[in-house]
């Protein structure tokens, strides 16, 4: 029995040349330090292969500096998994070495594939906590608003700083 043939994967390049984005993540109080860059290429065809989108993340080592492929079916997916692999990345790299700063530039998460009720059903777990988290902050707000409204009232009801006034009544 002969063993399946060996895989070539492509060599991205040594430097994109196409950018479809850049991201520039400065490191706080540290301005001698260069910045973390994040770099997407344009997709493109890649020879025995379908599409393919470099990425390159620069500032956090050798390892993640130089530019890597990631691979699509075409442009498109080849670009939405670009994304969500530099996603991955950074958050990987935030926690192991320890770097919250990197999470505050936060790029989008994205729902793990999962069979189609599976993923309905995790969306509908994530728009619910969304809901909950807005109403709250929501009714936070109001609270907030009447109690600045309630301090620039007197106890009696009148404007702060307004004087009463006294109306003589008509003997009738």
């Amino acid at each position: 029995m002969s063993s399946p043939p060996a895989v070539r994967v492509p060599t991205p390049p040594a430097r994109i040349v196409r950018v479809a984005a850049r991201r520039v993540i400065e490191r706080p109080g540290k301005p001698k330090r260069p910045p973390v860059v994040l770099t997407i290429g344009v997709p493109q065809r890649v020879p025995g292969w379908d599409w393919g989108c470099a990425v390159q993340i620069t500032g956090l080592g050798r390892s993640l500096s130089r530019p890597q492929f990631v691979f699509g079916a075409d442009g498109f997916q080849a670009l939405y998994l670009a994304i969500q692999h530099a996603s991955v990345t950074l958050e990987v790299e935030a926690k192991e070495r320890r770097l919250p700063w990197i999470e505050a530039y936060g790029l989008p998460r994205f729902l793990p594939p999962l069979p189609k009720p599976q993923q309905d059903e995790l969306q509908r777990l994530v728009d619910r906590e969304v809901r909950r988290i807005y109403t709250e902050a929501a009714k936070r707000a109001r609270a907030r608003a009447r109690s600045a409204s309630r301090a620039a009232t007197t106890p009696a009801g009148r404007p702060a700083g307004a004087r009463r006034v006294r109306v003589a009544k008509r003997k009738a």
